[in-house]
């Protein structure tokens, strides 16, 4: 877990998707970062966060109920990297924990994809 000075990540379902979790994920992650100051833009497949020269493109991951909520594959990590790269951004994922009621778990788990 890091404090994020900066952020990335993209969006994905987990199997067997829960549309209202997913959404309810993101949500988290977006307030997190615009509470930060960013400026976010929301994608079909990804978001970006912005903020003075900070640049960040990034997947969210969602679980219900488990310790550890799963991380992008490498097929997605591979190509989260290709489009942030060519974008100049930094690439990270956001891995959010709910409960039952959709309320999160713990804190927000931010990894860097180098």
């Amino acid at each position: 877990m890091i404090n994020l000075m900066s952020g990335a990540i993209k969006k994905y379902f987990n199997p067997g998707g829960d549309k209202k979790a997913e959404l309810t994920g993101e949500q988290i992650v977006l307030e997190y970062l615009r509470n930060k100051g960013f400026n976010v833009e929301t994608g079909d497949e990804e978001f970006e966060a912005k903020r003075d020269s900070l640049n960040f493109l990034f997947q969210v991951k969602y679980s219900l109920n488990q310790k550890n909520p799963n991380f992008v594959s490498p097929d997605e990590e591979e190509k989260l990297k290709l489009k942030a790269a060519n974008k100049g951004y930094e690439a990270w994922e956001a891995r959010v924990n709910l409960d039952k009621k959709y309320q999160p778990i713990g804190e927000i788990l931010w990894r860097k994809i180098f």
